[in-house]
């Protein structure tokens, strides 16, 4: 099943777009009002270092929250690949419905 573009990505724009990307244990976080307020940007927090590899699979995990119950019953795998640089990508998927 083809799901709208606009639809799934939307929680991720809203979640890593123009934001910090942070480990939730990181101790920059004692600052983190000071900072928000100076950058005008809010910090993600994310279990574990914000590597390509973990942001991928909370990117997933955003994905598959925003599906309607309809769509979970209808689309079999998710994937997505995020660039680190023009060469450097990870590809992350996920099955949805058991075979």
């Amino acid at each position: 099943m083809i799901v709208d573009f606009a639809h799934v990505k939307e929680p991720v724009m809203e979640a890593f777009d123009h934001n910090f990307i942070l480990n939730a244990t990181d101790p920059i976080l004692s600052v983190r009002e000071e900072l928000e307020k100076q950058q005008e940007k809010e910090f993600y927090l994310i279990e574990g270092e914000p590597t390509a590899e973990n942001i991928a699979d909370e990117a997933l995990d955003l994905i598959e929250e925003s599906l309607t119950t309809d769509e979970e019953n209808r689309i079999d795998q998710i994937r997505i690949q995020l660039f680190e640089t023009p060469n450097s990508s990870v590809t992350k998927s996920r099955r949805l419905i058991d075979e």
